[in-house]
């Protein structure tokens, strides 16, 4: 698969990122007919909002574009959204509070490093689902754009699905 992760610097999510992203959807629009755009946060999906062609909705047969939808909301498991690029913008992360529940339940089942395993596996979960929507056809696998640095420290898990090149947002 081609596509990689882009770096955020560990930087917060600010305008000055969310220019980024736009950039990297420009890019991606000029190559791709179908984008499809996970966004991790409503923070995320709020300043890309404008960009997108469509926004949590199946969209109708033969659509162009880039359409919109949250990492964790109702289109992104279950539903076929063939298309030649996925942008991950951010890490789907749970909800701190619903991670610590998790972790409290893993601790008490023994399990070492709970917290980090709580936190983590449900997110790069997200991740592939997001991708997943995308990726249709075995022959033709989408571009993935995974743009959040964090996810740089998880290539090793993901390159078993798949083709991991690093790039920074500053370099597009």
């Amino acid at each position: 698969m081609r596509g990689g992760v882009l770096t955020t610097k560990s930087e917060s999510f600010d305008s000055r990122m969310a220019e980024r992203y736009v950039k990297l959807l420009l890019r991606v629009g000029r190559s791709c007919r179908r984008v499809i755009v996970f966004a991790a946060s409503e923070r995320v999906a709020r300043e890309l909002r404008s960009w997108a062609t469509y926004e949590e909705v199946v969209p109708p047969p033969g659509w162009e574009g880039v359409l919109l939808l949250r990492a964790r909301g109702r289109f992104s498991e279950g539903v076929d959204l063939p298309s030649e690029c996925v942008v991950v913008a951010g890490c789907p992360y749970l909800p701190p509070s619903v991670s610590e529940r998790l972790a409290s339940v893993y601790r008490r089942a023994g399990i070492e490093q709970a917290a980090r395993l709580a936190r983590d596996i449900p997110m790069l979960v997200a991740t592939l689902q997001s991708v997943g929507r995308a990726w249709r056809d075995p022959q033709k696998p989408p571009t993935v754009y995974l743009a959040d640095e964090r996810l740089a420290r998880y290539s090793g898990e993901l390159e078993e699905y798949l083709k991991i090149q690093t790039t920074s947002l500053d370099k597009l």
